[in-house]
């Protein structure tokens, strides 16, 4: 028996596909994930005539950086492990922040000197007639 983790990496909320061999044809595979609070159901299947597996999980989305083991558990007792590094979801674009920071001060920036400009030295805007 195998199970396939495809990709092997991903962020924590994506998808990945499990692939599995070696099943009861025609039997239920339940993927789970182990983590340290216990398993954690991710997908269920049909194995095929074939005894094979192809089901699309999704990883929950609070799952901290770390590899996981993935379990697929056939309904005749059969047994099978891969495993899938996952990345946290507010480490997957730890980039994107200070990078919208900057283009909203550089925003700002632009504004404020583009007003500046507008206005010539020495004039006020005040009519005093």
């Amino acid at each position: 028996m195998t199970v396939d983790v495809v990709p092997a990496e991903a962020v924590a909320g994506e998808s990945v596909e499990v692939l599995g061999d070696g099943f009861a044809p025609n039997g239920t595979v339940r993927v789970v994930l182990r983590t340290g609070d216990g398993d954690r159901p991710v997908a269920e299947a049909v194995a095929d005539d074939d005894g094979h597996v192809a089901v699309a999980a999704v990883l929950p989305d609070d799952l901290g950086t770390r590899y996981y083991e993935v379990r697929a558990d056939g309904a005749d007792g059969a047994t099978a492990s891969g495993s899938v590094s996952v990345t946290a979801a507010e480490d997957g674009e730890p980039w994107l922040v200070p990078v919208l920071a900057a283009g909203v001060t550089a925003l700002a920036v632009a504004l404020v000197l583009g007003v500046a400009r507008r206005r010539p030295a020495g004039r006020s805007t005040v009519d005093r007639r």
